[in-house]
């Protein structure tokens, strides 16, 4: 496929150490074959791996029976990317980073506060029971 283009994918998977791979596989791919100029590869990576990681380690679906998904449309000047998943309501946009004390700072307070501060939008939702975090980000 030429650069360019609009690419759109979507995967669902068990909420299990390890899952973004696949999804940053596929993910990166379709930004590479679109050309996409919206944000840096590198700080990609950081967003699906933090965000995925969280839901893994804090949210309560790991393991269970119920998957998460992630979807993207992406094209050169801008990415679109949802991830769903069946964890605990958390909505990281409710996070105040001027009341995390250190310990949670080095925690992993921050990766949320890192992944607001990548994207140019971001919201959440909670529908059908699952936590929906919506991330854009738009070339300038």
């Amino acid at each position: 496929m030429s650069k360019g283009v609009t690419r759109r994918g979507e995967l669902s998977f068990p909420v299990l150490p390890g899952c973004h791979a696949l999804v940053l596989e596929r993910l990166l791919e379709d930004a590479r074959l679109a050309g996409l100029r919206a944000c840096d590869p590198g700080d990609l990576q950081l967003v699906v791996e933090e965000v995925l990681t969280n839901v893994v380690k804090y949210s309560g679906a790991a393991g269970m029976d119920l998957p998460a998904r992630v979807w993207w449309s992406v094209s050169a000047v801008e990415l679109e990317l949802g991830f769903e998943d069946p964890g605990m309501p958390f909505d990281p946009l409710a996070v105040d980073e001027s009341s995390l004390d250190d310990d949670e700072r080095c925690e992993g307070g921050m990766g949320i506060l890192l992944v607001r501060a990548l994207a140019d939008t971001i919201r959440y939702s909670r529908e059908h029971d699952r936590n929906c975090l919506a991330l854009s980000f738009r070339a300038d």
